[in-house]
């Protein structure tokens, strides 16, 4: 005895079908010409502009605190030049004996 599975894949198909024409119409519902999802007035006049306003924050905070640490330099190689303390301001006559080595820091100059 044969049974015939038409009428089971023919229903099969047809919900599929309309599973998928529903998928259809909710994804091409969610944003045309005339309905946007985001609107262009709302990206110019609220989006941009706190996007821009954090922007600017944190660049201020950055700048703030970068030109308090190049004020601090500042300041340190200033009191260094006012002691004479500053490397690279004091030249010294170095004596070694035979078999000492010399080591010097960044931009040392040897002079033989």
């Amino acid at each position: 005895m044969k049974r015939t599975r038409w009428p089971a894949i023919v229903i099969c198909s047809a919900l599929v079908f309309i599973l998928l024409a529903g998928f259809g119409a909710v994804w091409a519902a969610q944003g045309s010409s005339d309905d946007p999802l985001i609107s262009l007035s709302y990206l110019t006049k609220k989006l941009t502009p706190s996007i821009l306003s954090q922007v600017d924050d944190k660049v201020a905070a950055q700048k703030s605190s970068l030109e308090s640490a190049l004020n601090g330099k500042i300041q340190q190689f200033s009191d260094e030049l006012k002691n004479g303390s500053a490397t690279g301001s004091v030249y010294a006559a170095v004596t070694l004996a035979n078999g000492k080595t010399l080591k010097g820091h960044t931009g040392t100059e040897v002079v033989l």
